[in-house]
C-alpha cells in the first residue's frame, strides 16, 4: 500500500495516536484550501484508503474490489495533496492544516 504510506508521510508526518483521523481532517482541510476536490469526499477515499492499508497490514484479507477502490483512492488523494502543496507549498507544515481547521485559512504557529 504505498500510496496510503505517501498520503501519511505528507499529512501526518509526526508520530502521534488518532493518525487515521488527523489524516481525514487534515485531507479535508487540504482539499478545501486548495482543490476541487469536494473535503468530505477527500474525508472519504482517506478513510477507506487507510482501512484497507490497516487491514492488508494486520494480515485481514482483502479481496480484490477493495483493494483497488483504496488505489483509486490513494491516487486521487495523493493527487489532490501533490497539486495542492504545489500550489500552496507552506502547507506541507501540519500545523498550518490544523489552524486552518480551526480558522478556515493558515496562519502560522
Amino acid at each position: 500500500m504505498p500510496l496510503a504510506v505517501a498520503v501519511e508521510s505528507l499529512l501526518a508526518p509526526e508520530t502521534a495516536p488518532e493518525i487515521s483521523y488527523r489524516l481525514r481532517v487534515r485531507g479535508a482541510a487540504l482539499a478545501r484550501l486548495t482543490s476541487t476536490l469536494d473535503p468530505t469526499d477527500a474525508a472519504a477515499r482517506i478513510r477507506r484508503l487507510y482501512e484497507t492499508r490497516s487491514a492488508v497490514v494486520h494480515g485481514e484479507e482483502v479481496d480484490s474490489s477493495r483493494f483497488n477502490t483504496a488505489k483509486e483512492d490513494g491516487t486521487a488523494v495523493l493527487r489532490m495533496i501533490l497539486l495542492g502543496v504545489e500550489r500552496r507549498p507552506e502547507l506541507l507544515d501540519a500545523r498550518l492544516l490544523d489552524s486552518a481547521l480551526i480558522t478556515g485559512e493558515p496562519s502560522p504557529p
